[in-house]
């Protein structure tokens, strides 16, 4: 329906882009894409449509404010935002223009769960600030994982504190760059500090840390709209997020609204100026039906096609392909590693949350997560040449048939992992990871990798977080 609000009309601007769709879908295409350019035309058509003519809703009065001095149209009353096609051709161009977000081969993340799966026991806890050390100690060895996590939401901590005491242990313990959602303005101030403090240290490589902008469904809160806002004054990485899926997992309405949402936060970062990296992001989602939680092969279709929208951006993209749905069946984990195989046949990043098996974390799938991406980064490096004009069904032949360019072990590699062989041993397989990752958990005291007097500044970072919820 037509709003009877007058809206605020938009600064007024002289600004002719040099960005188009045309031009966009017109840079060509890799021999692996899964849509032509015609299609991707009329996908990016169609969400420039609605952001210009529906609007989006931003949740925090700064934001609009900022959006409405970059060209946009702005309604005071709904905090609808009208975004005209020339912002969104101007705020693409501005990364462009920027240096573009490096991202490596192949993109192994960790993540945070809820609950701690153990094999041994075949159970699950609920795990605490210990078993995250411990966790943290276990990435340090996978070489194959680029990103580490605490693996899972301490119980001793408070609630309104887990992202800031798990941003400490990471700064404390992590030899890698991480990942940590950040949930609270509060929090998200005391973590700069933390990551102020560690200037200068052997922990200066940590301190690019991703601040993660959530939409919601055609909305942005006002909580990710401030931290997006904090973290562009420091010029740290912004991953915009989308997590949206129809229910049915339909393709084209799912990458339709995904687009617009990343498109209305590109023009936000845009409007706050700044040289803030930003990498697009699709929180695969679980399909409920009747009752049951799948992952269908639908969503792993959209994510390849996410991958390529963003390509034809010009940003990088983190799209995960792999479902987490079954508890306690690591066959399901081990397909879940290897659908990152379509990414990597796409030439995209391949993307993927490690340790993660069904609503849990697993110590045991974090370790066979770490072996499937080595294989593949082995591919990648002897291998990039040939990818680079060989068709899909072309490469999907030749794993049928298990042969594969390059040396015999290789392609006993590729069968292997396309295979029959892994389910056939996969307790002694479980049996001998679990041995050695308790062995790493006994042997390991979990050094701090900080000196004592900046170890010391990010306790009393906690401590004040604490007294602020009066803990």
């Amino acid at each position: 329906k037509e709003d009877p609000v007058q809206p605020k009309n938009p600064v007024a601007f002289h600004y002719k882009p040099t960005v188009t769709i045309a031009n966009l879908v017109s840079q060509g295409m890799n021999k692996q894409d899964i849509m032509d350019n015609n299609t991707i035309k009329s996908i990016m058509e169609k969400s420039f449509y609605h952001l210009e003519n529906v609007g989006y809703r931003m949740d925090y009065t700064r934001a609009c404010h900022a959006l409405s001095q970059y060209g946009c149209t702005w309604d005071n009353t709904s905090n609808m935002v009208k975004f005209p096609q020339e912002s969104i051709y101007r705020a693409i161009e501005h990364f462009q223009s920027k240096e573009k977000t490096k991202t490596p081969s192949v993109l192994l993340a960790g993540s945070c769960r809820q609950r701690l799966l153990e094999w041994e026991k075949k159970l699950t806890r609920e795990g605490g600030i210990e078993d995250a050390k411990k966790i943290i100690q276990l990435f340090n060895f996978l070489p194959s994982v680029d990103f580490s996590s605490c693996g899972i939401y301490p119980l001793d901590v408070p609630k309104d504190a887990v992202d800031l005491v798990n941003t400490a242990l990471l700064c404390k313990y992590s030899a890698k760059p991480f990942i940590q959602e950040i949930y609270s303005l509060d929090s998200a101030k005391l973590i700069l500090e933390m990551l102020r403090i560690l200037q200068g240290s052997k922990q200066e490589k940590i301190n690019k840390m991703v601040c993660i902008m959530r939409s919601s469904s055609m909305q942005y809160k006002k909580i990710p709209l401030q931290l997006a806002e904090l973290w562009h004054q420091e010029e740290y990485p912004i991953w915009i997020t989308s997590s949206f899926i129809t229910q049915n997992a339909q393709y084209y309405p799912t990458l339709c609204q995904v687009l617009c949402e990343w498109l209305a936060g590109i023009v936000y970062i845009a409007s706050l100026g700044g040289n803030s990296p930003c990498l697009l992001h699709w929180d695969s989602c679980n399909v409920y039906n009747e009752n049951s939680l799948f992952f269908s092969p639908e969503q792993a279709k959209i994510a390849l096609g996410l991958q390529q929208i963003s390509q034809t951006l010009g940003f990088p993209c983190f799209a995960n392909l792999g479902p987490n749905l079954s508890w306690w069946d690591f066959q399901t984990g081990w397909e879940k590693g290897c659908a990152g195989v379509f990414s990597y046949i796409q030439q995209s990043s391949w993307a993927s949350y490690a340790g993660i098996l069904g609503e849990d974390f697993s110590p045991e799938q974090l370790v066979l997560d770490n072996f499937i991406a080595n294989i593949i980064k082995k591919w990648q490096e002897k291998m990039q040449n040939s990818m680079e004009t060989m068709p899909v069904e072309k490469l999907c032949e030749m794993a049928r048939q298990r042969v594969f360019p390059g040396k015999k072990h290789e392609a006993l590699e590729l069968s292997g992992l396309l295979g029959d062989s892994f389910y056939k041993e996969k307790e002694d397989i479980l049996g001998t990871i679990h041995r050695h990752i308790k062995q790493i958990f006994e042997e390991q005291n979990h050094p701090c990798l900080l000196s004592y007097d900046i170890e010391k500044e990010i306790e009393r970072l906690v401590q004040i977080r604490y007294e602020q919820l009066g803990v």
